[in-house]
This record gives structure tokens, sequence and C-alpha cells, in this order.
């Protein structure tokens, strides 16, 4: 193969990669909830931030060990082993994340059914456990804006947010 044609596949390759991202957000109806802190720099921090989209696709599609948690007790715990993703079927069971089993969760999904849950606010600056965390997933059972969930979660810089609505049939 000649230097032309592999310098071609590679420029190829890396565009394809760059719209990647959008693509696989919209197809999935999942968006980030982008702060200032969070312009991308360089295009390694584009294929970063791509590899870990990827990353919480797969855990947050995939089967692992997860604990459902509703009026502040935890419901029922999936599968066995360390525990990395933890469900939240209400707003009002955020003091349980307080608890030292939860040190290796990656993901939080919180299932919200009406906007008023929304006013309950989640300050992760709060919770010091939690070291492995790396995404949180708010999946919105009505119509919601990504100003609303900006205003239910206080973030931090290395954790990112992702939103998604579901209206039920």
């Amino acid at each position: 193969m000649s230097t032309k044609s592999t310098l071609i596949i590679l420029i190829f390759s890396f565009i394809s990669l760059l719209f990647l991202e959008t693509a696989t957000a919209q197809q999935k109806g999942i968006f980030e909830l982008r702060n200032s802190h969070s312009a991308v720099k360089s295009n390694s921090s584009k294929l970063n931030l791509q590899q870990d989209r990827f990353n919480f696709y797969e855990l947050s599609q995939k089967l692992h060990t997860t604990v459902y948690i509703s009026n502040n007790a935890v419901n029922h715990v999936y599968g066995e082993g360390k525990i990395k993703k933890i469900t939240f079927n209400d707003t009002q069971s955020f003091n349980l994340l307080g608890a030292n089993q939860y040190n290796t969760v990656e993901l939080i999904t919180i299932n919200v059914s009406q906007a008023s849950d929304l006013k309950t606010v989640l300050n992760l600056n709060k919770i010091n456990n939690l070291e492995s965390l790396k995404y949180v997933f708010i999946i919105c059972y009505f119509e919601c804006s990504a100003e609303q969930i900006a205003d239910f979660i206080t973030p931090i810089p290395n954790i990112r947010v992702f939103h998604k609505i579901e209206t039920p049939s």
C-alpha cells in the first residue's frame, strides 16, 4: 500500500471519528450536559471524549452489578461483585449515596417522572465516597430541558452528565 493511500485512509478514519460522537448521541437520543469548563481544546481530547462516551454507553446499556433505590430504601440488587451502577427511581433518596459500599459506582442513573422532581438538587460536591463515579444519567419521563437538568444537578468537573427524554407510549 502506498504512503498516499495510507494517509488518505488515516484522514478518513480521523474525520469519521470526529463525527461519530454527534451521530451516536442523536441515534440514541442521549445528550450531554455541557458546562463552560468542558471545552475540548485538542484533537486528542476529542478522541478521549469519544472513548469515554463509548464507555458511558457500554456501562449504561449493558448489564453490570446495579443497585435499585427508591423511597429511601434499596429495593433490589442485580448481579454480584462490585457495584458499578445505582439507579434511583425517585429524587428523594439521594441521602443513601453516603454509604461506603458505593465507592466503586461509576454510573448513577436517575429516573425523573415529573417536573416537580427536578426541584430537589443533587449536589455531587457534598458526596465524598463516590471516588469511582464518572457519569450521571438523567432520564426524564416528560419534556425537560437542558436548563432544568443543569439546575437539578451540581456537577463536579470530572463527572459527565447525560440526559434523555423518554416519553411513555
